[in-house]
């Protein structure tokens, strides 16, 4: 996060015993702690706004004990610097996950968040305002109790609302009006028929049964008005076109299981939008003789058109099979 009057950024990292660490990204020596949250941090997000609005930014903290922290700026610089607010929207039962903005272009400024089977989007000091029920309204009278009370686990919004449960094979499409869901996405389904069908809709059988955890949904990220990526405890990627809701390519076994994935602007020689995926790999068994921890993190990095990126090494590769054969 960039500080107003400050040339570099500030990293945040949040930890399980609630501790909020504030390490200055030039010099990764100088750091300090913010005042500790009452629990785990589960989800952490930079509210900023334009250079030239005059609104501040802020800091938001969510809690496994499902409580909002919000601390403005100007007090990340300061040790034990205290939330200007504290909110209390969910229990220990219901954590406060997946905060963040809207990526559609009328509903940018609104913060989202998943808070048990509960969506949430706040009003602009940071209460609760909107709520959609994800017990009620789902498109399938039939689907499994289980994966209807699960726990929101992770959630993206565009135009519409994206949302995956704890241990769920699916993403849920949710309407923001209408406050229904209006579509699933299967990726067991997915992944076992190809990008390059139309997947069957789904029968009440396939809505009832558990999906295989290979298929389960690690990580969401969308990309306004293009596509959702979709990470999956297998180690795939799939991305879907958010207009259709079919599936655009899958790209298999990147590595063990897939943890997170963000877009982010890198300023080089070269600017550029890439997506970032973070990933586990599992070590070679002679690599763990001197470790307890048997998995490597993978980062992987992709432009952002990636579909286009795909479509041109596709064209050079027709072109260079031409030339064989002339």
């Amino acid at each position: 996060m960039r500080v107003p009057g400050e040339s570099f950024d500030w990293m945040v990292a949040g930890t399980q015993s609630g501790a909020l660490i504030v390490i200055n990204t030039l010099d990764t020596s100088r750091r300090h702690c913010l005042q500790s949250v009452t629990d785990a941090v589960t989800s952490l997000f930079y509210h900023s706004h334009p250079q030239h609005s005059k609104k501040k930014n802020y800091l938001l903290v969510g809690t496994a004990d499902g409580a909002l922290a919000v601390y403005e700026d100007s007090v990340v610089q300061c040790e034990n610097g205290q939330p200007m607010k504290t909110v209390q929207i969910g229990n220990i039962n219901t954590p406060l996950m997946c905060l963040g903005s809207s990526g559609h272009s009328l509903d940018r400024t609104t913060i989202w968040a998943g808070c048990g089977t509960r969506v949430l989007s706040f009003t602009a000091d940071y209460n609760v305002w909107k709520t959609i029920d994800t017990t009620t309204n789902y498109l399938y009278p039939q689907q499994c109790r289980w994966s209807i009370e699960a726990n929101i686990s992770r959630l993206v919004v565009e135009k519409h609302v994206y949302l995956s449960k704890a241990g769920g094979q699916v993403v849920e499409v949710w309407d923001k009006k209408s406050l229904k869901m209006s579509d699933l996405i299967n990726c067991t389904q997915i992944l076992m028929h190809g990008s390059n069908r139309r997947p069957r809709k789904l029968s009440t059988e396939m809505v009832q049964e558990a999906g295989p955890s290979w298929a389960s949904v690690k990580a969401l990220l969308v990309q306004s008005n293009a596509t959702l990526w979709i990470g999956t405890r297998g180690g795939h990627v799939i991305l879907v076109d958010l207009t259709t809701r079919q599936p655009l390519r899958v790209l298999r076994h990147l590595c063990q299981s897939v943890r997170s994935m963000a877009a982010a602007h890198v300023e080089m020689l070269n600017p550029k939008n890439v997506v970032l995926l973070l990933g586990r790999r599992g070590r070679p068994h002679q690599d763990q003789v001197n470790t307890q921890c048997g998995d490597d993190s993978v980062l992987l990095v992709w432009n952002r058109d990636l579909l286009k990126h795909c479509e041109m090494r596709s064209e050079i590769a027709d072109k260079m099979r031409a030339l064989l054969y002339d």
